[in-house]
C-alpha cells in the first residue's frame, strides 16, 4: 500500500474492519498481508507523518473464500475413470488436488491433509467391510495417501463393489492453522469395482 505523494515522510499505519489481522512486512513498510474476518474487509489506511495521523483512505474489498480442491482417485498410478474395473491386488491413492490459480498466487495457503482414508469393500449381500485404512494426518494430501489392496480382494468375484471414503480433509494455511473443506459425505466417497 503506496502513497507516492508523501515519498519518504510516508509512515503507514494499516487497519483492518470486522477482526481482521495485518501482519506487517519485516522488510517492506509498504507491505501487509490481510487476514480478514467476514465477508467484507474494510482496510484503513492512515500516515504517521511528522507525528500527526493524517487519514489516507478506507478501501472495502469483498473476501472471496478460496476455491475448492478437487478430490482425485488413482488406480495403480493413474486417474480412476469412475468406469474401468480395478484389479484385485491393485494400488490405489487418494489424493487431494489444488486449484491450479489458488496454488499459484497462494502456494502457502494451497496445502491440504486427508484425516482418515478407508476402502470398504461390498462382498456379497453383507454390509461392506473395511480392507484397508490409512491416516493420512501430516503427510501432505497432494502427493496423496497409499492404499494397497494386497490379497484382500485376490478372491472376490468379478464386478464386487469398493468404496474409497475419506473422512475430512483440511486445507494448511500460511500460519499453518487447519481450516476444515466443507465437503459433503458423497463427494468424499468414491465407488469402484473390482474385475480380472
Amino acid at each position: 500500500i503506496d502513497v507516492p505523494a508523501l515519498g519518504d515522510l510516508y509512515n503507514p499505519i494499516i487497519t483492518a474492519s470486522g477482526g481482521g489481522e495485518v501482519i506487517p512486512d519485516a522488510g517492506n513498510k509498504k507491505v501487509f498481508t490481510i487476514v480478514p474476518q467476514g465477508k467484507e474487509c474494510v482496510v484503513g489506511v492512515v500516515s504517521n507523518t511528522n507525528g500527526q495521523n493524517l487519514k489516507i483512505d478506507d478501501v472495502k474489498y469483498s473476501v472471496i473464500p478460496p476455491p475448492r480442491p478437487a478430490i482425485q482417485l488413482m488406480a495403480n498410478g493413474k486417474i480412476y475413470d469412475g468406469v474401468s474395473p480395478i484389479p484385485p491386488k491393485s494400488t490405489l491413492q487418494m489424493k487431494i488436488i489444488p486449484d491450479k490459480d489458488f496454488l499459484e498466487k497462494l502456494p502457502a495457503d494451497a496445502r491440504y491433509e486427508m484425516s482418515q482414508v478407508t476402502v470398504k469393500a461390498q462382498i456379497g449381500l453383507g454390509t461392506p467391510k473395511t480392507i484397508v485404512s490409512q491416516n493420512g494426518t501430516g503427510r501432505d494430501a497432494r502427493v496423496g495417501v497409499s492404499l494397497p489392496l494386497g490379497v484382500s480382494l485376490q478372491n472376490a468375484a468379478p464386478g464386487t463393489k469398493i468404496f474409497v471414503e475419506i473422512d475430512k480433509v483440511f486445507r494448511i494455511n500460511f500460519k499453518n492453522q487447519k481450516v476444515e473443506e466443507s465437503f459433503g459425505m458423497t463427494e468424499k466417497l468414491v465407488g469402484a469395482t473390482v474385475g480380472k
